[in-house]
């Protein structure tokens, strides 16, 4: 009887985490690699819970949270790239752009209506609402991230969903040397937005502080500043086979991860053009490379399910925190804070997030498998 309640229990377990699984396990660690975004980001806003104490390493390992954010834009722009290649000649703009909305905008509306209704702290601002809830304040500064505090990601990530489709098009139709023309331009647009020089038209960039070069103007919440990652992500797709191969046979993921960790000692503005790349050659080895490093890291059930439910994440992570705020502090902050974030967004992915996915047959770990373009080279 014992053994029979286990194994009754063993498999509800299985069943549990098993609808977090992706329809293509070669590309569940594209969801594996959200998660680990996610809690990055998460961990630099809860203050490292204690490893900041621990030195420099402690305190570079929390700052690197930061290049969550731009992990998922590379993974996101990755992963439009293998739904537009299964498309081929059946794509619709339309319909390409109601997935990206249903994808993301419901769970956005939402939060930023409930903190619009709950503030009490601030006098409701309509024009503030209208911002957000039309995307506008991707264009208005001054109302990019006024209610969350994170939620200016997501009209940048919206603006490059516009842009994407005739990107990889274009990718596809050209040779190499056009699309390293590409890649490199969208280089020296990142650099530019350094110093900073932007080239679209933002209104209220001036109110933030000058108080460190890559938040000077605003420019981090800019367009501009993610230009390198976005041309980046679309040609490590587009030639995904030709990096394999150009890659020694020597390298394999562990040295490269643990290469990885030395990217915590360099300053922001390097780290935020080599990231991209050490980033692109961690997708390249995860390609069609299955290894037990990459299930026991990537494809592992809590971290496929911490993947599937990364977006609830990200934008209820600051609610989590607020919770436990002023009560505990250290690991605790940081585990209690955790815990309560995740079990908010389960409840936001199975209320929200999974019915709209739903209505177009969407799912977050929904993938194809890794068969690169067919390449025009010269």
């Amino acid at each position: 009887m014992e053994h029979s309640t286990v194994s009754v229990l063993r498999q509800r377990i299985t069943q549990f985490f098993g609808q977090f699984q992706p329809n293509h396990p070669n590309t569940a660690y594209l969801t594996g690699l959200r998660a680990y975004a996610a809690f990055g980001v998460f961990l630099i806003h809860s203050g490292g819970g204690g490893l900041r104490e621990l030195g420099v390493i402690g305190n570079n390992l929390v700052d690197f949270g930061k290049w969550g954010v731009l992990a998922f834009y590379f993974l996101s722009a990755f992963t439009i790239c293998l739904a537009l290649e299964r498309q081929k000649g059946a794509f619709s703009y339309v319909h390409y752009l109601s997935k990206r909305v249903l994808r993301i905008i419901p769970l956005y509306w939402s939060v930023c209506l409930f903190d619009f209704l709950t503030d009490t702290k601030h006098p409701m601002n309509w024009y503030n609402l209208f911002a957000h809830m039309s995307l506008i304040n991707l264009f208005d500064m001054r109302f990019r991230d006024t209610f969350l505090g994170v939620e200016w990601s997501i009209p940048v990530e919206f603006g490059y969903y516009l842009l994407i489709p005739f990107l990889f098009y274009f990718f596809v139709r050209k040779n190499l040397w056009v699309h390293l023309g590409i890649v490199l331009t969208g280089l020296l647009i990142t650099v530019l937005s350094f110093k900073p020089v932007l080239l679209l038209p933002y209104i209220g960039v001036n109110i933030f502080p000058i108080d460190e070069p890559h938040t000077a103007l605003g420019a981090h919440m800019s367009l501009e500043r993610y230009a390198f990652a976005y041309a980046l992500a679309i040609f490590t797709h587009v030639h995904a086979a030709r990096l394999q191969r150009l890659l020694p046979q020597w390298l394999s993921l562990g040295p490269w991860l643990l290469l990885g960790f030395g990217l915590i000692f360099l300053p922001y503005q390097p780290l935020s053009l080599v990231f991209p790349v050490w980033f692109s050659v961690l997708m390249v080895l995860l390609m069609n490379r299955p290894s037990r490093l990459r299930s026991m890291i990537f494809e592992a059930p809590l971290v496929l399910m911490t993947g599937e439910i990364s977006y609830s994440i990200y934008l209820l992570h600051l609610y989590g925190l607020q919770i436990w705020k002023g009560s505990l502090t250290g690991p605790m902050y940081v585990v209690m804070g955790f815990a309560t974030t995740f079990l908010l967004a389960m409840i936001t992915y199975y209320v929200i997030e999974k019915p709209f996915l739903k209505l177009k047959g969407l799912s977050l770990a929904s993938g194809v498998g890794i068969q690169p373009v067919k390449q025009t080279l010269g």
